[in-house]
């Protein structure tokens, strides 16, 4: 199954991007297959930033739930205990949001594997991608009563913004015409022994 669109940002003396994205699965698989491929359809380079922002809730996330990553560093942006950060609390009032900016390891293609699992560990969801494009991954962690989510994000740049990208040259300029193509796999793993399965992913 797959279905495609188009979507175009575009202002008068500003930038005119496409992003043409393609989602598609195989009938009864564990994975969804997201293909991105932004083109600068204007006359004039444009500066391109990229972030997927991939929420994840109940079931999954609750008390013990943790993430597993391969990571070459984590550093909090704010000021918040990073004690035991990659395992996931029960709901609590008053929490405030806290955001980790992650760089994953990658594996023998360059790619990188995040994985979040549930405390019974019976269920797990996965993003695979190639890290060379998005060299960064967020986690945002929401654990307040009604608001209890976690975000598994993907992304070009880190969460210093565009001005910061610009001034360290990091930030991505597409020529007229030119295009950038990202593709990412969101997996799931159902029951225990499918679950171990994709954890010993991680350990190769």
């Amino acid at each position: 199954l797959w279905a495609e669109g188009v979507v175009r940002q575009a202002s008068l003396f500003g930038e005119h991007l496409e992003l043409h994205r393609r989602i598609e699965c195989e009938v009864g698989g564990t994975e969804i297959h997201l293909t991105d491929r932004v083109v600068n359809a204007g006359f004039q380079p444009a500066s391109h930033m990229m972030l997927f922002h991939v929420n994840l809730g109940f079931p999954l996330i609750g008390a013990g739930a943790r993430l597993v990553v391969d990571h070459d560093s984590a550093q909090p942006r704010g000021d918040f205990d990073m004690d035991d950060w990659q395992r996931f609390d029960a709901p609590s009032p008053g929490f405030v949001e806290e955001v980790v900016e992650i760089i994953p390891a990658v594996d023998d293609t360059g790619r990188a594997l995040a994985t979040v699992v549930n405390a019974a560990e019976d269920l797990a969801f996965y993003e695979y991608y190639d890290a060379a494009l998005l060299p960064y991954l967020f986690l945002w962690r929401m654990f307040g009563q009604g608001t209890y989510v976690v975000g598994l994000e993907p992304s070009t740049n880190s969460t210093s913004g565009r001005h910061d990208a610009r001034a360290n040259g990091e930030l991505c300029m597409l020529a007229p015409g030119e295009e950038r193509t990202y593709d990412i796999i969101l997996g799931a793993a159902s029951g225990p022994e499918a679950v171990a399965a994709h954890l010993r992913r991680h350990q190769t």
